[in-house]
């Protein structure tokens, strides 16, 4: 139970501190410049940190002691946010350090969620792990869900240097949380050291064994480049430029997509199942139709007002991507042994978010001069075909 409040705790304010910058800068850039270009530099620098870093964060997460590796993330995210709150009181604002600034704290953000994520198993047994999935999953809905609403709230009151404080002082508090945290000793079990090739090489010869591992995450590659266009990019461009939503309708509508991811973390919850195959096909078939359903609105004329759309549209898209998540990490958890699980997560992370720059850099150009709506629908699309190709994968259908 200790391990569980200091979990969430923890967790929590580390993952508020890093949303809640990622949403001020991006709707910063967004409001600010209203290039569709500059916004998707604000993506890509949360995802690029995670595709060159993951496999390297998820070796060193099996090398060292994990709880260090989590209190020495939180710490330096907190002594870098605070050191560039003095460099903006002195200097101002310039767009280019802020960039440097996004750059380096989604690194470090990196090496913690990896880490955190291959702790799971060990902290909280099998019995609890997919309990601890569901509170995982909660967590990130729910900070998601803060993250807009206090975002645009900090965006319209206050200023960007009195944020960074505010953010830098949580940072250090969730590092003073995660000192207490109780590791099991066979935690500090001994480690053979070996070259990073002889690391990867390993984390090879574990996907070859474990098919439906590479499977899911070779599928989740093309997911994340359709996801990635129609509503990281997409999404917030159509209510912003389209429909001309405010920045509070904005947030909230951001939001609800939280609210989702929370419920499905409790139907999940609570409806616990040994079968996860059906579960999984049904949640990304869900995930795709949401993606569809973007385009509805200005595609045609429809009565109906787009907020109240958009927002129906946000809490099943939530609630889809909150079911494919925790179910398809449950599977993971129980398939990886622990002594490896740092560097497989961290090497499939990244192989999944492989393409994700490359396809919102050229969404961007896209939408920069063109209505998002094709954009969307060819993304829902190749969804469905994905999932349904996926649906006959006969080593999934096993599990």
């Amino acid at each position: 139970m200790k391990n569980r409040i200091i979990f969430v705790f923890g967790r929590t304010i580390s993952l508020l501190g890093t949303q809640l910058y990622n949403f001020v800068f991006a709707l910063m850039v967004l409001y600010t410049t209203g290039s569709a270009l500059n916004f998707a530099v604000t993506l890509l620098l949360e995802i690029v940190p995670r595709i060159v870093l993951s496999p390297v964060a998820g070796i060193v997460a099996d090398r060292y002691d994990r709880k260090k590796i989590l209190v020495y993330s939180d710490c330096i995210s907190g002594a870098f946010l605070l050191g560039a709150y003095f460099i903006f009181e002195n200097n101002g604002y310039y767009l280019y350090v802020i960039y440097i600034v996004t750059f380096i704290l989604n690194s470090i953000n990196t090496v913690f969620d990896v880490t955190m994520n291959a702790s799971l198993e060990r902290l909280f047994s099998q019995q609890g792990l997919e309990t601890m999935c569901s509170i995982n999953e909660a967590i990130s809905s729910f900070v998601t869900l803060l993250a807009p609403t206090i975002g645009a709230i900090i965006y319209a009151v206050t200023s960007f240097r009195v944020f960074i404080l505010l953010n830098g002082i949580s940072f250090l508090l969730s590092a003073i949380s995660e000192i207490f945290i109780e590791y099991p000793k066979s935690e500090q079990s001994i480690y053979i050291k070996r070259s990073v090739s002889e690391e990867m090489l390993e984390t090879i010869y574990f996907l070859k064994r474990e098919r439906v591992v590479f499977d899911l995450y070779f599928v989740a590659l093309f997911i994340n480049i359709f996801f990635g266009v129609a509503a990281s990019l997409s999404l917030p461009i159509v209510l912003t430029k389209y429909v001309n939503m405010s920045e509070i309708e904005y947030g909230f509508i951001e939001s609800l997509i939280s609210i989702g991811m929370m419920f499905g973390a409790v139907i999940v919850g609570m409806c616990k199942t040994e079968r996860k195959y059906k579960v999984i096909i049904a949640s990304l078939m869900s995930e795709a139709i949401s993606i569809l359903l973007i385009a509805i609105p200005i595609l045609f004329e429809i009565r109906i007002n787009p907020f109240v759309i958009y927002c129906a549209i946000s809490v099943l898209l939530g609630v889809s991507v909150s079911s494919v998540n925790i179910n398809v990490r449950v599977l993971l958890q129980n398939l990886i042994p622990d002594k490896i699980k740092g560097k497989v997560l961290g090497t499939l992370s990244s192989l999944c978010m492989a393409a994700g720059p490359l396809s919102i850099l050229v969404g961007a150009m896209y939408v920069e001069n063109h209505n998002p709506a094709g954009l969307i629908v060819i993304c829902g699309i190749g969804f469905i075909v994905l999932n349904i190709g996926l649906s006959f994968d006969k080593e999934l259908q096993k599990v």
